[in-house]
This record gives structure tokens, C-alpha cells and sequence, in this order.
């Protein structure tokens, strides 16, 4: 090639390239410096989608998180009438919605919608939020049933989210809470601002922390720094826990006993009417088995028996026909006297109780005894008896471990049971053994019956 065609070819290569920067240029910042537009149903600018993402206030759909639901419940305030309500929380660190609808719903065990509420909620951005839907209507007959809770319209999520006024609250433990529960307390405007009204909602959960009730309050505006007093309350006491305890005098109450060590004096004086089968053991083993199968659930039952010593008859089991077995096969040895080591019962029950691994359930000992605490023998110490029975079962207190005591017959050393139980309301006397059994079923009740121990409080914008 001659070398004036090379410099026509090269001139021209040069001239193109002069030609593209001078028309990418301009390209380049136009694409790139003129006003994005979030409305326009294109998507321009720094925008990471149509009309969203960049400095468009709108957030795009692909990048928002989930909403976690977490409890969606409903709790019982009078005969067919519950309140509901659901824990919601939004992970999303800066995205918000305003006006997204809503619908609760409690929901048969076949799938059949019983009541329903709708309406429109404000998500926050980065919050737990509640939503509350009082009223629902649950007819008796249905037992069995959840709640559900389902957003009807597709948020608009926005940088631009909603506030929650900026209040504090605080509430006051509940009160008359085994007749007509309430809560009192006050919120306060910590904010600069004025408020507009809202709601309070406050979710009552028992020692374990389940949900047992829930209610809601209406606020008036705050003006700066301004407080007002609040009220939360409920017709009846609250319904516990999981599952139907029932007592001789028909409070039924729903919950968990968790694990219960029963613990049955097996000494001598337990055939002191000398008739077969002894009495009063064969009226113990009746209730105490009966006490065994009303267990349930999560429930976990064991038996230790004592006299001049202690064994665990049956370890921590929810095998409750087998335990209830185990209890009627307990015996009073006869080749030798048998004395009344009821430390080593309650030493016994607290190393079952203390190597279980429960969470949050309640541990307790149910120790029945007909007599005087006669062993082990201490010399200098004609008390040592009860001195060390009082040791063990202090530490088994201090532990977390209730107990509760049964003192059969009018032999017994009232004071010194009172005080090996963890209150001296639980301690019981039967003077007769036919009183056993209701006494059995008292302290199921009261061991099923969990206190409302945690409010935890939502504020809610009216809409």
C-alpha cells in the first residue's frame, strides 16, 4: 500500500474518533445530568427501577424485605367475644408504608373464616408495630381455632416513611388480676412536637412469656412535654397458657403444669388402720394417680417415695398412665420399722427437677406426709430431722423449685411443713384422707395457674 493511501486511511481513523468524542460528550452528561423524574413511568437518572430506587423517595419492590409476623393471636374477654391482635415487625432499616389495608381473621380448624375485621395500617420503617382488632365474635362451641392477619393492598414502600408519635410509656403491674383484670399507667409527649391522637395497645403475656391478653387505649394530642394517665382493662381473668385445668369448684384454666415431682411418705404409719389395702396409703396412691392423669401436653411427672429412705420410683416422664402405675405400686416394706426420712424425699425430687432442662416451665414438688420427720438421726441435734429437711428444701427454693406440701391426718408438725413449703398458702392439711383428692386438684390449679408477669406496649397511629 503506497504510503499517501495510509495517510488517507489514517486521517480518517483519526477523524472518526474526534467525530465519536465529540458526539459522546454530550451524550454522556445529558444521560447523566438531567432531572430524574419519579413519576414518569420511565425509568432515567440514578433511579434503580421505574420511578424507585436513587433519589426517588419510592423503594423498589425487589429490594424490600419480608414483613415477619411475629404472633398473630386472639384471647378471650367475655363469653364468645376476643380481642386480636398481631406483632408485626419491619426490617427494613429505611423504607416505610402509609395506608396499607389490612385483614384479620380467626379461622376455624377446617379452614372456614369465623369473624373477620379489616382496616388500614402505617408501617414504620425498622419497627416492631402491633395491629389490634377488637371484638371478634367466637361462638362457644368452637374451640379450636387461630387467627390470621393479611395485608390487602400492596404497600407503597417510600423513603419518606411514616413517624409514630414520640411518646413513652409506663405501665404499672396488673391488679385484681383473679377478678377483673387492669392496668393503669401514663404516657408522656417526649417528642418537640405536638401529637396527633393514637392508640396504645398492650399485649399481657404470663411468667413464661405466652400471651394471655391483649387490650387497647385511645390518646387524645399531646402537646409538648404533656402526660395523661391510661387504663387497660378486662371483664374476666385471663385465660392461661395452653391447655384445660380443672378444679372441684369448676375454674378451668388454660396452661401447663411443666415438671412435677410427686413425692409420697411410704413409712410405717401409712397402714396405720391396718386393713388391706393400707390405709391411708391406698387413698394416697388413688389421688396422687388421679393428680398423675390429668397431666398432658409438655407435662412431665415423676414419683419418689420415702420412709427410712428415699427412691425415685419413676424418673420425669409424659408416660402419665405408667406413672400413675408406679404410684399405685408403691409399697410399705414390712422386715423392718420404717421411719419418716422426708429430707431425702425432697433431696431426691430436687436432683430430678434441677438436671431437666425445661426453659421457662415451671418446676415443682408435691411432697405428702402423714407424720413427724424421724430421720436421719444427727447426735447432739434430736432436730436434725427437720433442721436438715428445712436445708435441702431451702435450696431447692432458692433454685427456682416450688414446693408444695400435704399434711395428712392431725399428727403432723403444721408450722414446720409451712415452712418447708415456698409459701405458707402452699401448704395444705387433710385431716381426712377423703379430702385428698380435691386438695390434689387445688394444687394443679395452682400450679397450672401462670401470674400475667410482662406488658409489653405498641403505639398505634389512628387512622
Amino acid at each position: 500500500m503506497e504510503w499517501r493511501t495510509k495517510r488517507k486511511i489514517i486521517f480518517a481513523l483519526v477523524a472518526l474518533i474526534i467525530l465519536a468524542i465529540i458526539i459522546a460528550i454530550p451524550t454522556f452528561v445529558f444521560l447523566n445530568t438531567r432531572k430524574v423524574s419519579c413519576f414518569d413511568k420511565v425509568q432515567n437518572g440514578d433511579e434503580t427501577g421505574v420511578d424507585c430506587g436513587g433519589t426517588c423517595s419510592m423503594v423498589c419492590l425487589n429490594t424490600v424485605k419480608k414483613l415477619v409476623t411475629k404472633t398473630a393471636e386472639s384471647f378471650r374477654v367475655s363469653e364468645s367475644v376476643y380481642n386480636s391482635v398481631a406483632i408485626i415487625e419491619n426490617p427494613n432499616i429505611d423504607a416505610g408504608a402509609f395506608d396499607v389495608e389490612y385483614k384479620m381473621s380467626v379461622i376455624d380448624n377446617v379452614g372456614k373464616e369465623i369473624d373477620s375485621k379489616t382496616g388500614k395500617i402505617d408501617i414504620p420503617a425498622n419497627k416492631t408495630f402491633a395491629i389490634f382488632a377488637g371484638g371478634m365474635r367466637i361462638p362457644t362451641s368452637i374451640t379450636d381455632f387461630s387467627t390470621t392477619i393479611t395485608f390487602t393492598s400492596i404497600p407503597l414502600w417510600t423513603k419518606e416513611y411514616p413517624s409514630v408519635p414520640k411518646v413513652s410509656v409506663r405501665t404499672n403491674p396488673v391488679i385484681d388480676e383473679n377478678t377483673r383484670p387492669r392496668i393503669e399507667g401514663t404516657v408522656n409527649n417526649v417528642g418537640s412536637e405536638k401529637t396527633d391522637s393514637f392508640r396504645v395497645v398492650a399485649l399481657i403475656s404470663d411468667e413464661e412469656g405466652n400471651p394471655i391478653g391483649v387490650s387497647s387505649t385511645q390518646v387524645n394530642p399531646l402537646s409538648k412535654d404533656a402526660s395523661t394517665p391510661i387504663f387497660f382493662a378486662w371483664p374476666e381473668p385471663f385465660v392461661v397458657g395452653s391447655r384445660l385445668c380443672e378444679s372441684n369448684n369448676d375454674k378451668k384454666i388454660y396452661s401447663t403444669l411443666g415438671d412435677v415431682a410427686l413425692v409420697i411418705d411410704r413409712s410405717g404409719s401409712m397402714d396405720d388402720e391396718k386393713i388391706n389395702p393400707p390405709e391411708p396409703l391406698n387413698t394416697v396412691r388413688d389421688a396422687a394417680s388421679h393428680f398423675a392423669e390429668s397431666m398432658s401436653g409438655s407435662d412431665r411427672g415423676s414419683l419418689i417415695s420415702f420412709a427410712n429412705d428415699a427412691t425415685v420410683d419413676s424418673g420425669l416422664t409424659q408416660k402419665y398412665s405408667e406413672l400413675a402405675d408406679s404410684i399405685n405400686s408403691v409399697k410399705i416394706l414390712k422386715d423392718v420399722i420404717q421411719n419418716t426420712n422426708l429430707a431425702d424425699g425432697i433431696s431426691k425430687a430436687f436432683d430430678v427437677l434441677k438436671s431437666s432442662v425445661t426453659g421457662n416451665k415451671r418446676k415443682a414438688m408435691v411432697v405428702l406426709t402423714d407424720g413427724i420427720a424421724t430421720r436421719p438421726l444427727k447426735e447432739d441435734d434430736a432436730d436434725y430431722p427437720e433442721h436438715y429437711a428445712s436445708e435441702i428444701a431451702d435450696t431447692a427454693k432458692k433454685s427456682g423449685i416450688e414446693i408444695y406440701v400435704i399434711g395428712l391426718g392431725k399428727s403432723v408438725h403444721k408450722e414446720f411443713l409451712e415452712s418447708i413449703a415456698t409459701q405458707k398458702e402452699y401448704y395444705y392439711g387433710a385431716d381426712k384422707k377423703e379430702e385428698l383428692e380435691f386438695i390434689y386438684d387445688s394444687i394443679a390449679t395452682s400450679i397450672c395457674n401462670n401470674r400475667p408477669a410482662i406488658v409489653q406496649t405498641y403505639i398505634v397511629k389512628e387512622k
